[in-house]
């Protein structure tokens, strides 16, 4: 259920935002960055990472297409989640009642979660 808001919120942003017709698929590559940044936090950036490198001797170049690999799956999950068989409809109509209350506290979680998500890997990246 967080999940499905935090993509309603993203999917909403996209509307307001962008009168472009494609606003679902805009929030599946943002969610998809956003868990890109997580994943890489805690598997890329931390004593994992260390360990990782010395069993399997990953190059520079390797270690991007890992990434993009990695993202490419982030979207291909996120894509069967949120808008495959139109299921955004279904969460839109879900949250497109709530208060005004709750759209306010939903905002600052969800604007608090995405700059939480790109101040952390600035935080715990390798200097």
């Amino acid at each position: 259920m967080l999940l499905e808001y935090v993509f309603y919120k993203f999917y909403r942003s996209s509307q307001i935002f962008d009168s472009d017709d494609i606003p679902e698929w805009k929030a599946v590559l943002f969610l998809s960055l956003i868990h890109l940044l997580n994943f890489i936090v805690v598997f890329v950036e931390t004593p994992l990472r260390k360990i990782l490198r010395e069993l399997t001797e990953v190059t520079y170049f390797e270690e991007k297409v890992k990434i993009v690999v990695i993202y490419g799956i982030l979207v291909f999950f996120n894509y069967h989640l949120f808008v495959k068989d139109k299921k955004y409809i279904t969460i839109e109509k879900k949250f497109k009642n709530e208060s005004k209350k709750n759209k306010i506290i939903g905002t600052i979680f969800v604007t608090s979660y995405v700059i939480f998500s790109n101040v952390i890997i600035f935080l715990t990246a390798k200097k």
